[in-house]
């Protein structure tokens, strides 16, 4: 755009007559009208509303600085849709604030240290959504709970989802790998077991992180439809709501011998429920708690028919650690016929994570005795008391 000229020229010691100087008073106001002439002034001061009409450049380049000490005063439209930015990639502006009140006002951008892009989802979403990230600035909608499909093979957990569903009937070392706590404080996971079986869940933790203050691996799930949900809390993982059921059964079917006048553990063994497996078998047959807590116990012995007195007796005690614990039940024989003799009892007792619990049995017919292989008459049922 050309600069405002004029059609005569003065220097000093020339005389103009009238009409020439009128032609040049006339050629400056038309170039500044006409919308055609460009100012090049160093220094211009408004006192008073500027009215700029037509389309209006402000500054050559991206390098001037442009100064704004007043406030906006009305609507700013764009011009076409889509097509202009506020600042550029590497230089951007440090806060946005929307509102206007002490109550309203939200500040949607501030101080960033790096460089993001965030997007915002197409569409209005769905009653109950809300807005979640995918860890790079993408929004999307989601609820609360996102599942995972349902894992049939070990799984490491991701920061996407929230709960996460298992089938471990086609692996029998299945294993669900949380990933670490620091850095998402309050994030959660429900790992839900969807299928029957006798195939466990392990759940697992990174950096030795504990949870509930237990060692990675302690917590398992082995129950169709048994759930657990954990909790972050920035350094290691909660868990929320009830633990994982806890509930063996094994039965006696061998006809194990009970030497007279001696102590014998006695070998639950043959499987009927073990949800967790907490339960060795053998010769030194115990159960370990999985974790702390109050389990309630019954067992009942009964040995094979044989010709016993009235002063022979058989006596189940229950122990805690290898030590005596409590006596479950004392029974005398009441008539010196062959016949089946039986004892029976029930506790509560508190254990720590890692406790074992066996049971002893002792008679004093002089001679060894065998059980029946009666399994519903020679069994012992754990659960832990959530």
């Amino acid at each position: 755009m050309a600069f405002i000229s004029v059609t005569y020229t003065f220097s000093n010691g020339t005389i103009a007559d009238a009409g020439q100087v009128n032609q040049c008073f006339t050629d400056i106001i038309n170039g500044t009208s006409d919308g055609t002439k460009s100012f090049n002034i160093s220094a211009l001061t408004c006192a008073g509303t500027l009215t700029a009409n037509g389309n209006v450049v402000l500054g050559a380049s991206s390098s001037n600085t442009l100064t704004f000490n007043g406030s906006i005063g009305s609507t700013v439209p764009v011009s076409t849709n889509s097509t202009y930015d506020i600042g550029a990639a590497t230089t951007g502006l440090r806060s946005v604030y929307i509102g206007g009140t002490s109550t309203f006002t939200t500040r949607i951008l501030g101080a960033a240290t790096v460089s993001y892009t965030y997007t915002l989802p197409t569409t209005a979403g769905t009653v109950g959504q809300f807005q979640a990230t995918d860890g790079t600035g993408v929004q999307s909608y989601r609820y609360v709970n996102k599942p995972t499909a349902v894992q049939t093979g070990t799984y490491a957990a991701t920061n996407d989802e929230s709960v996460i569903l298992v089938d471990p009937n086609s692996i029998a070392s299945f294993t669900v790998t949380l990933p670490t706590a620091v850095g998402v404080n309050g994030k959660t996971y429900t790992i839900k077991q969807t299928s029957s079986g006798t195939n466990v869940v392990t759940i697992a933790t990174t950096s030795s992180q504990t949870i509930d203050g237990l060692a990675s691996g302690v917590f398992k799930i082995g129950q169709q439809f048994d759930s657990m949900t954990v909790m972050s809390d920035n350094t290691n993982w909660r868990v929320l709501g009830s633990y994982p059921l806890v509930q063996s059964r094994y039965s006696q079917t061998t006809g194990q011998s009970i030497n007279s006048a001696s102590a014998t553990i006695i070998n639950f063994d043959t499987l009927i429920l073990d949800t967790i497996t907490s339960v060795t078998t053998g010769a030194s047959w115990k159960f370990t708690a999985p974790y702390a807590g109050r389990y309630a116990l019954r067992a009942r012995l009964q040995f094979g028919a044989y010709a016993g007195n009235i002063t022979e007796s058989m006596r189940m005690d229950l122990y805690k650690n290898g030590s005596y614990f409590c006596n479950l039940g004392w029974s005398y024989a009441q008539t010196t016929s062959s016949m089946p003799k039986d004892v029976w009892g029930t506790d509560v007792l508190t254990l720590a994570a890692t406790d074992y619990v066996q049971i002893e049995l002792t008679q004093n017919h002089g001679s060894a005795v065998t059980l029946s292989t009666a399994p519903d008459l020679n069994y012992i049922e754990i659960i832990r008391l959530n």
